[in-house]
């Protein structure tokens, strides 16, 4: 699998987000996506950092 390195060649594979998906992003868990979490069976937490991503259950 090749690497994607940058947004641009992202959107080149799947075109841009579309605005519905940009509004259900935040950079926090919210009130709402912690109700979701307290009625999920399992939850996992994805970040992106230095290192690549990360993805913890």
């Amino acid at each position: 699998m090749d690497t994607l390195r940058s947004i641009k060649e992202l959107e080149i594979i799947y075109g841009p987000p579309y605005v519905a998906f940009l509004r259900k992003v935040s950079n926090r868990i919210t009130p709402k996506y912690c109700q979701w979490v307290d009625a999920s069976v399992i939850f996992t937490l994805a970040n992106i950092g230095s290192d690549g991503v990360g993805v913890r259950p």
